[in-house]
């Protein structure tokens, strides 16, 4: 992952003032990735554009935390 780099970009954060920081598809893409990893390594299948949801990261982390939490009751 990295900061974003866009035309404008503040020491890679946003900021709310002129000019506008450019998001640029590298950046997004990044996000993307990165988001989708968590997601992939809980064991869930990522869902196409056409599934409304918007819980798949929140149930991913979930997972992961229940399976550490199950791995460490064991012990």
């Amino acid at each position: 992952m990295h900061r974003t780099e866009g035309t404008n970009h503040n020491l890679g954060m946003f900021t709310n003032g002129p000019p506008a920081t450019c998001v640029e598809e590298d950046w997004l893409n990044a996000v993307q990735e990165e988001i989708a990893k968590v997601i992939e390594d809980s064991g869930l299948a990522l869902k196409t554009a056409t599934t409304e949801t918007r819980d798949q990261l929140s149930a991913a982390i979930t997972a992961l935390i229940d399976a550490r939490l199950s791995y460490h009751s064991l012990i």
